[in-house]
């Protein structure tokens, strides 16, 4: 039998042979034994912030950030567990909670570029898109083809009113990713904004084509055999862009 490295630790052969089974994702059976792993090794951070991973994983938030705590009362500077344990608050909808993990992680690690992004959503999520653009920004100076990145600073440009911006850096995502289906949506609405209502068709067009079970609803596997329509509000806008499409590159046979 291997004997811990250190009292309240586990033994490192067997720590490595948990790792393997996250990484295959065997998440659900690491969460059943969770509990009783973190009651045998109380003092092994690396194993508290293994296990909080897990449940973050399974979108149990509550139960990653008690381990992914236990973890930071042993190690404060354990940059690997305040990351993870932003991303549990992030789930739980305490983004004040996540952006002081990401903002604590940028602090300690200034080239972490996915601590970084993950500070960018949170800010964004919290409408704060000045602070939000600076990180997806310094994200796309420690990895310019961060094509995530580069999407979600044009939605934050959008949000700032900043149309012409927010096309270019929705464009750079496609030129890194041209099946980025995010991208390529977000592209359209822009143009919509910006009256381009041809380059906007293009571009939804072209979004569909990429997914389209994931943009129109009844092509989806529990709506396909239904017939039925949705009754909802159209805007102005919306009609403008409708009839363009219904009308665009119609069979002659059709006009």
């Amino acid at each position: 039998v291997s004997a811990p490295a250190r009292p309240g630790q586990m033994p490192l052969t067997e720590f490595n042979a948990l790792k393997e089974r996250y990484q295959k994702g065997n998440f659900l059976d690491l969460a059943n034994q969770a509990q009783g792993l973190a009651n045998a090794f109380p003092k092994d951070k690396a194993l508290l912030n293994l296990l909080g991973s897990v449940f973050n994983h399974l979108n149990q938030a509550q139960a990653a950030i008690t381990l992914l705590s236990g973890a930071l009362r042993l190690d404060k500077f354990f940059i690997d567990a305040r990351f993870n344990l932003g991303i549990a608050h992030q789930k739980n909808q305490d983004l004040e909670n996540a952006i002081a993990c990401f903002q604590k992680v940028v602090e300690l690690a200034p080239n972490n570029s996915a601590a970084h992004f993950k500070l960018a959503n949170a800010f964004r999520a919290s409408s704060k898109f000045e602070k939000a653009i600076l990180h997806y920004k310094k994200t796309l100076a420690l990895e310019p083809h961060h094509a995530p990145a580069h999407c979600n600073l044009g939605l934050s440009l959008q949000a700032s009113g900043e149309i012409a911006q927010a096309i270019r850096q929705y464009q750079a995502a496609l030129e890194i990713d041209p099946k980025f289906v995010p991208a390529q949506g977000n592209l359209g609405t822009a143009m919509m904004a910006q009256g381009a209502f041809e380059s906007a068709i293009n571009a939804f067009l072209k979004t569909l084509k990429l997914q389209p079970e994931n943009y129109i609803t009844f092509l989806k596997d529990d709506n396909k055999l239904k017939k039925y329509y949705k009754d909802g509000y159209i805007s102005p806008s919306m009609a403008i862009v409708l009839n363009q499409i219904i009308n665009y590159n119609l069979n002659s046979n059709l006009r």
